[in-house]
């Protein structure tokens, strides 16, 4: 096992967060009210009411999620350019505000595919500000030492979305419909819009560099890395950028179609939902877990396990069927709760802070990008068998690549200005 050094200053890291707690909520808040959260993770309530209403298929319904993500995964860098120019706080607001108002647009959906596939593109392209690119940009900034614990609570906020939605959501769009549950989602994110605006400060917003100085005087400055033509021709970010595109690929469909899934095995509403919801919650403590974990422990090897451990999972409810589907949907909320906290973690660990936000705007487009083609596999899937078997045992294969791939990460290199030392081979 490799580990980093760390500090032997322990009040640093309590520093950090009496700084810096305003800036996490803002991004903890941001990125539960966030387009991953309330388009991405929800779309598989909503495949069996518009399946029903309008004839579509559930391929048609993958391909809109296809259309939606591969717009969050191509415009990600942009926005992080965008963040840097104007700063963080515009394009929150504009983002988020249209986010919204795209929700309550979605609950007038008619039954014509093509305009359904259109207007998903159009509010998942004004809601990509909300990202995790753009909230990880504010907590990057304020934290250093704790940076690892900050990012996980960070993604918590799409731990409770999901958690939420799923016990909450699946039940309500049961009982009121589809329409009722897309205007719920408008309402939610207009409603936490305003807190979160508020919150929104970049650390020089909140101090200048001597305040920061002086207050953080025992704390070690943010590394300024590498550039990003060098960071793109390393090996270390083209075996991070692969795995990152295994993972997604292997079990964002799956997920997604989860509820479907666990509905067609004869759940009833409730069941699916307490099952389903157990992601959210498994992912809350497996993000803290990871947190707290990866500023002591080498962390490559922490993601490598929670994708082996879903493998495993998926082989289980191939084979076993519904007996699997809470032990699944707990391993899945595992393999959340470590997937992008861990990777916006290396990022700045393996090129520091120079290039931060448009590294992590490609390594989360890889991520997300695959995440937008596995939903839309596994529905042809789905299409073709009538079941999800097959999905489910190429899910595995993915699963061990992502983790061999993880396994074969090098140690940290000590950037310059930085206190994170190479991990130690023991």
């Amino acid at each position: 096992m490799r580990y980093q050094t760390v500090s032997r200053v322990s009040s640093s890291g309590f520093i950090e967060f009496r700084l810096g707690w305003m800036a996490l909520l803002c991004a903890f808040l941001g990125v539960m009210a966030g387009v991953i959260s309330t388009y991405l993770y929800t779309i598989g309530v909503f495949f069996i009411p518009l399946e029903k209403q309008f004839g579509w298929t559930r391929l048609d319904l993958s391909l809109a999620n296809f259309l939606a993500a591969a717009t969050v995964a191509g415009i990600s860098p942009l926005v992080g350019r965008l963040a840097d120019r104007f700063g963080v706080r515009t394009i929150i607001v504009v983002s988020l505000s249209g986010l919204g108002l795209g929700f309550l647009g979605l609950s007038f959906s008619g039954g014509n595919l093509k305009i359904y596939l259109l207007s998903t593109v159009l509010v998942c392209a004004v809601g990509t500000g909300s990202s995790p690119v753009v909230f990880a940009r504010i907590v990057v900034g304020w934290f250093e030492r704790k940076r690892g614990l900050a990012l996980s609570i960070m993604m918590c906020g799409v731990s409770a979305a999901a958690a939420t939605t799923f016990i909450f959501l699946t039940p309500f769009v049961a009982e009121h419909g589809w329409r009722a549950g897309y205007v719920a989602l408008g309402l939610s994110v207009l409603a936490l819009l305003p807190p979160i605006a508020f919150l929104a400060k970049e650390r020089s917003n909140g101090a200048t560099e001597e305040q920061w100085r002086e207050r953080t005087a025992d704390l070690a400055p943010s590394a300024p890395g590498m550039s990003f033509r060098e960071i793109a021709r390393s090996r270390t970010f083209q075996l991070l950028i692969v795995s990152a595109f295994a993972m997604g690929l292997a079990f964002t469909g799956i997920s997604q179609h989860f509820v479907a899934m666990l509905t067609e095995a004869g759940l009833s509403p409730r069941q699916v939902g307490l099952t389903a919801g157990s992601v959210g919650v498994s992912s809350i403590f497996a993000r803290v877990c990871v947190g707290l974990l990866i500023d002591r422990i080498f962390a490559p090897p922490i993601l490598a396990a929670a994708m082996g451990l879903l493998g495993l999972g998926f082989m289980g409810l191939a084979y076993g069927g519904t007996t699997f589907a809470l032990p699944t949907a707990i391993l899945i909320g595992i393999a959340i709760g470590a997937e992008v906290d861990i990777i916006a973690y290396l990022v700045s660990r393996y090129f520091g802070l120079g290039a931060y936000t448009q590294t992590y705007g490609c390594a989360y487009g890889v991520f997300v990008a695959a995440a937008a083609l596995s939903p839309l596999l596994v529905g042809v899937q789905y299409s073709i068998s009538g079941n999800y078997h097959t999905a489910l045992i190429c899910g595995v294969g993915l699963l061990f690549l992502s983790a061999f791939l993880l396994m074969n990460l090098p140690s940290y290199p000590r950037l310059p200005g930085s206190e994170v030392y190479p991990a130690a081979a023991g």
